[in-house]
């Protein structure tokens, strides 16, 4: 795994969807309607039922989605998806059940990148941070911050928003943590 092309994927992410973090749910919604546009309206009102029913977690929100709608998410906010590896449904499932692939053979690598990091993220608290590469400089940062430390896809957003605006190479480490959980 390319860990610098993963950062990357993480630092646009947090950069291009930070907007959404914190906006009255009426904006929000408008918002998650204008990304899934191109669906019917059946399936926009779904996904913004979605985005309501997380109450504006972006992880919750994105680790829900299949993969169509993840690509759909990233792609509008200017976030570049690798073709699909397996893009029938009958080779995707398939391989998903092959013990021999891992989960980087199958999704395409920057839905999995958001995935994991989202994942990681509603799976640990903040505090986290004193177990990864460059704990000293990163619980620094997230006692700057004052984010609550409570694992969540809003909170992880907000402090890796902070450490990415602020240049922190030491950001590398959570994103590496997390793809290798």
């Amino acid at each position: 795994m390319n860990i610098e092309k993963a950062v990357n994927v993480i630092d646009q992410f947090v950069e291009k969807t930070e907007v959404l973090i914190g906006l009255e749910m009426k904006v929000a919604l408008k918002k998650v309607a204008n990304v899934y546009s191109s669906l019917s309206k059946g399936q926009m009102e779904h996904l913004q039922g979605h985005w309501y029913s997380k109450d504006g977690d972006i992880g919750s929100f994105y680790l829900n989605l299949d993969r169509g709608n993840k690509r759909l998410f990233l792609e509008y906010h200017g976030i570049s998806v690798e073709s699909e590896k397996y893009p029938g449904e009958k080779e995707y499932f398939e391989a998903q059940m092959d013990n021999r692939l891992s989960r980087w053979d199958i999704h395409a690598f920057e839905l999995e990148v958001v995935h994991q990091f989202f994942l990681m993220g509603n799976n640990n608290s903040l505090e986290i941070v004193n177990e990864v590469e460059g704990a000293k400089v990163l619980f620094d940062h997230l006692e700057i911050v004052g984010v609550d430390k409570y694992g969540n896809g809003v909170n992880w957003c907000k402090y890796y928003a902070h450490l990415y605006e602020f240049d922190i190479p030491e950001r590398r480490g959570i994103v590496e943590f997390a793809c290798s959980v």
